[in-house]
């Protein structure tokens, strides 16, 4: 079933896309990150919690103003909840970086995180096993999100 929805997601990306091409003549965006089910281009469960908490930290980080509503832009720091559908078309059919780790000649640490769904730990693995002089490091029982902050973070550094 998921598998069908991320086709009729990407299905009417590439019409929106054409539409904006053909009569706007301007990019269209979908939202960077959603819940489980929308039409993201990260929707896994924990990725919008756990991307808005990165933006949280660095908006506080930087002292920016008061942000109401998470579906919003964020008020003073010019970021918004979308990417461009090109760009979106582009990770679905180009990005592929396990197929350039070999090129990859300097000492190399990866970490992976467990539970991560963004980017699974047998991924990272994979990569460690192709880059000649790379360590590995997989953090328990966390999500690709959690290893940013907190605990997870400082264990982590450890």
């Amino acid at each position: 079933i998921d598998a069908i929805k991320g086709l009729g997601f990407f299905a009417l990306a590439l019409i929106k896309w054409s539409l904006y091409r053909l009569f706007l003549n301007k990019p269209s965006y979908y939202p960077l990150v959603g819940m489980p089910g929308s039409p993201a281009m990260m929707q896994n469960p924990g990725d919008y919690a756990g991307y808005f908490r990165l933006v949280e930290a660095e908006k506080d980080a930087n002292s920016y103003g008061t942000r109401t509503d998470a579906h919003a832009s964020e008020k003073g720091t010019g970021w918004t909840n979308a990417a461009t559908t090109v760009s979106g078309l582009k990770i679905v059919l180009q990005y592929r970086p396990i197929q350039n780790v070999e090129s990859i000649v300097t000492p190399t640490l990866l970490i992976a995180a467990e539970n991560d769904t963004l980017c699974p730990a047998k991924f990272v693995k994979e990569a460690h096993n192709k880059i000649p002089q790379s360590e590995y490091y997989e953090a328990q029982h966390i999500g690709h999100f959690d290893i940013y902050g907190g605990r997870a973070f400082q264990v982590t550094l450890e």
